[in-house]
């Protein structure tokens, strides 16, 4: 049915964000595609809280050492914003917030979000997802030296780059989606996040 009991270490506790009107939910695409938000907090709690009253569902949130589940995997979440001519939310096999402030600098999830997130991805790379434990784009620099300022624009240089969304499998951050106008997760250490989640325990 696509809620999910254990990941890793972490037993996941099911917290449902339903569509407005309890409308039905649209099945998920097989695109092998994760993408990773920051829920510009300090805590799940506070996040379940937002996201939930604005039916901004992920899939996951993941932090102070917990796993909430909020969209059954085999359904759309709805992290992302749409638009009429599009909605990215079809593309994303798997949406996760994670609790985190996103920086321009380079930086790394506290442990509490870190031990989760990297759990999830490394969980993610088996049956029905299959999302591969890389980048979209190799020359998509972690630091981000590689897109002006300001990134919370629908315009940066990640989100209008041709045939990469939704065609390319791998880990995006919401900076990189297209018609989308956040910027996080900033300079986030991904690929250090994706080597853990390679590693065995």
């Amino acid at each position: 049915d696509g809620w999910v009991e254990r990941i890793g270490d972490f037993v996941v506790e099911r917290a449902e964000i339903k569509r407005p009107g309890n409308r039905p939910y649209f099945n998920n695409s097989h695109t092998r595609i994760g993408v990773l938000h920051t829920t510009e907090g300090n805590d799940v709690k506070g996040a379940f809280a937002t996201l939930s009253a604005n039916h901004s569902a992920p899939h996951f949130i993941a932090g102070d050492h917990r796993i909430l589940q909020c969209r059954p995997i085999t359904k759309q979440a709805a992290a992302l914003r749409s638009t009429k001519q599009y909605n990215p939310n079809t593309d994303a096999a798997l949406q996760i917030e994670m609790v985190g402030r996103s920086k321009q600098n380079l930086w790394l999830p506290p442990d509490t979000s870190l031990a989760p997130v990297v759990a999830i991805m490394r969980w993610a790379t088996g049956d029905p997802l299959d999302i591969p434990l890389t980048r979209p784009v190799d020359a998509w620099l972690d630091d981000c030296t590689d897109v002006k300022l300001p990134w919370a624009v629908t315009s940066n240089a990640r989100r209008t780059r041709k045939n990469i969304w939704p065609k390319v499998a791998g880990w995006y951050m919401h900076m990189e989606v297209p018609v989308n106008n956040h910027w996080d997760c900033g300079a986030l250490r991904l690929r250090e996040m994706l080597q853990m989640a390679g590693q065995q325990d």
